[in-house]
């Protein structure tokens, strides 16, 4: 059994992860499809392809754009994207081949969403109504600017690339490493929130509750592991992934996250600590997370007080996240059902972009 704290034991732990999977979606062909006038794509080609930051975009370029019309031939290209963005302006009347493009888009099988770039609403054809767009996402971006597109239009983006082809993506388009960094930190604090959530139900013997907080804190580890590899990816990092793990401990304070929820799960008392453990793997690997992103981004080291503010903060929400997480499973236990998040997936309790706490100055 591992003791508490012994970072020379998590290593042994990490160094055995099989991450060939992740490496290989991180590594696969990746197309984005960008649909619409020259000038309206302009501006969201250039907030996708970003600022590369600490390493530049991985590969050949995933970003293609069409013109609107859409040729004929170009319908069969488009299957294989990961996602259509038909990029319409608000202001202007949607012109008659719109809708045309439009049911060209709906027949090659991709996910399509529609940007409508500033304004509110959709624009309206000859007749008065508004272009039928269908099954489409539409995504309303009223201000036409980077800071706007940022904020508004690439983390709706994010949400409809598919799980397993996000990372490739980031890794290749530099403009949306923040938005995946964010959806891979939500879920990862969330999956490890979870899972202390349901491995805490043993702990209730007062006997097992050291040895089973000992394997709890290999599993959290593992996963926060992976989601740091995750990170370092869509990020353009090197591959290797020890080497990633190498570089990356050092960066977390020499295992500070980890040794300092070693020390407070093993401090809880049988039976009364469930909120603060399921708090404590939340803010982990949720203060990892950010400071795996403020090294792979821009090769920023948060200092150990920095580091520590972050972690609290984390557990601020954290706290909030387990006293969500253990009413749901109440409810659900009073319903006579399954959990919540085992019947509509961990998914629905993640946070928004900007809910979590910002990382704190340096």
């Amino acid at each position: 059994m591992p003791k508490f704290g012994d970072i020379g034991g998590v290593w042994n732990t990490i160094r055995e992860l099989n991450v060939s999977e992740i490496r290989e979606e991180a590594e696969a062909p990746i197309t984005l499809a960008l649909v619409g006038d020259s000038a309206i794509r302009a501006p969201i080609a250039q907030a996708l392809r970003g600022r590369p930051g600490r390493f530049p975009a991985v590969g050949q370029d995933a970003l293609v754009e069409y013109n609107v019309p859409l040729r004929g031939d170009r319908q069969n290209d488009l299957r294989t994207a990961a996602l259509i963005v038909l990029a319409i302006d608000g202001n202007m009347p949607a012109p008659p081949e719109l809708q045309r493009t439009a049911d060209q888009l709906a027949l090659a099988g991709a996910p399509v969403i529609v940007a409508c770039m500033g304004n509110s609403r959709l624009p309206t054809q000859g007749n008065g109504h508004a272009p039928d767009f269908g099954s489409f996402g539409v995504v309303y971006v009223p201000q036409f600017s980077r800071e706007g597109i940022e904020e508004a239009l690439l983390p709706e983006l994010v949400e409809r690339i598919p799980t397993e082809r996000r990372v490739a993506t980031a890794r290749r388009l530099p403009g949306l490493r923040d938005a995946v960094a964010r959806d891979l930190i939500g879920e990862a604090s969330f999956s490890n929130a979870t899972y202390a959530l349901t491995s805490a139900l043993p702990e209730l013997i007062p006997l097992l509750n050291i040895p089973f907080n000992a394997a709890d804190l290999l599993v959290l580890t593992k996963n926060q592991a992976l989601m740091v590899y995750r990170l370092g990816l869509a990020f353009g990092a090197p591959s290797d992934f020890q080497a990633q793990m190498r570089e990356i401990i050092p960066v977390v304070g020499g295992g500070f996250i980890w040794r300092q929820m070693a020390r407070q799960l093993v401090g809880l008392i049988p039976g009364f600590g469930l909120v603060p453990k399921v708090a404590v793997a939340y803010a982990g690997t949720y203060a990892t997370g950010h400071a795996a992103v403020l090294w792979y981004g821009r090769g920023e080291v948060l200092s150990k007080g920095a580091l520590s503010k972050l972690y609290k903060q984390a557990m601020a929400v954290g706290r909030q996240r387990a006293a969500d997480l253990i009413a749901r499973r109440r409810e659900d236990k009073a319903a006579g059902g399954e959990p919540a998040a085992k019947k509509r997936g961990i998914r629905r309790f993640l946070p928004g972009p900007k809910e979590p706490p910002a990382p704190p100055e340096k």
